[in-house]
């Protein structure tokens, strides 16, 4: 119980705000820590979404950054184990369907351009993702975060 509340002590203390913008015109979500990133001129202030971490704490998970050139938008992800699975896709998640011809497209509403790898190692999963050159740039670490489903 005292390892424990300790833990807490040190997450609240190190705690930074995640604030959040929005471009109406290319509909992206920006996700900032402190001095902003982006032009404020083109995109709406939202104010803080929620609590994350510069550094690593026991518990939490780095989340990545991306930039999709094509699309003009920004994405973020926890790094997931179809990343070293697939290590030549600039861009790969796990996601919950099963693997079936398009389910990847089907699950996130897209027309084209994503690959199912077939080959996450969690059961009723799919490792989804872009083949081969994209316009995704991944941009790094941008905070470290609790995740929901943590095993």
């Amino acid at each position: 119980a005292r390892r424990l509340a300790e833990t807490r002590r040190l997450s609240e203390e190190l705690a930074v705000r995640v604030h959040m913008l929005y471009h109406k015109e290319d509909e992206d979500h920006v996700l900032q820590l402190g001095e902003s990133e982006v032009d404020e001129s083109t995109y709406d202030y939202y104010g803080v979404a929620f609590l994350a971490y510069n550094t690593e704490v026991p518990g939490t998970k780095a989340v990545y950054e991306y930039y999709d050139h094509m699309m003009k938008s920004h994405f973020y992800s926890f790094e997931d184990p179809c990343r070293a699975a697939n290590p030549n896709s600039p861009y790969v998640q796990n996601t919950p369907v099963e693997c079936v011809a398009h389910a990847c497209n089907e699950f996130f509403g897209w027309e084209l351009g994503l690959v199912d790898y077939c080959n996450s190692p969690d059961a009723g999963y799919t490792c989804c993702g872009v083949a081969g050159a994209s316009e995704v740039e991944v941009k790094g670490i941008k905070f470290y975060a609790f995740a929901e489903n943590q095993s």
